[in-house]
């Protein structure tokens, strides 16, 4: 692993964001029915905690991401732990903000906290950059549909189109056309 290119590139910096609010109550649910929901939705969380551990160290910067630890849960404006989210957004951005780095390595939580390193290296890099995004859903929901998990507004959000409060925070957003969607097995209508 660490001959990978880049890997241990000191202008690779290693984003620790275990932001676990994006993820809808559904969803959790859903997902972990035989566990007590609030140790489930935290399940991204550890997630995040675990990959940071066993990761060898790197010659780049590491910027941890303060999460919130308390969520209001509630629905506003059509994205569930909406003070949550935009908070820990706004403390990505800013971790992103202190570094010029050339790639970042995000070790995260839910869906979501793909938005801010993507959002900063279309800033970087305009037109010079296309996102892959790789997911078996398109996360491409908004406030506007039936589902308030801000993990699923992503992509949405990533091309401008997402919530206009929380789009207006990005530095950049990508074009529609630079972007892929790939490894798609489930396509989530509209409840």
């Amino acid at each position: 692993m660490s001959n990978a290119p880049g890997f241990d590139d000191p202008r690779t910096l290693r984003l620790v964001w275990p932001q676990w609010q994006g993820a809808g109550r559904d969803n959790i649910q859903a997902l972990l029915p035989e566990v007590p929901y609030e140790r489930a939705r935290r399940g991204y969380a550890t997630g995040a905690r675990v990959l940071e551990a066993i990761l060898p160290s790197h010659a780049g910067p590491t910027e941890i991401v303060p999460v919130p630890d308390a969520d209001d849960e509630a629905s506003t404006d059509g994205v569930e732990s909406r003070r949550a989210v935009t908070q820990s957004l706004r403390a990505a951005l800013e971790a992103l903000g202190r570094h010029d780095a050339d790639r970042v390595l995000t070790l995260g939580g839910e869906c979501s906290v793909s938005v801010a390193p993507f959002a900063k290296l279309a800033q970087q890099h305009g037109d010079d950059l296309a996102v892959i995004w790789i997911d078996s859903h398109p996360d491409t929901d908004t406030p506007d549909t039936g589902y308030d998990g801000y993990h699923a507004m992503a992509v949405s959000t990533l091309v401008g189109r997402g919530d206009p409060e929380i789009t207006s925070l990005l530095p950049a957003t990508v074009d529609p056309a630079r972007m892929a969607l790939t490894a798609l097995h489930a396509w989530e209508e509209d409840a």
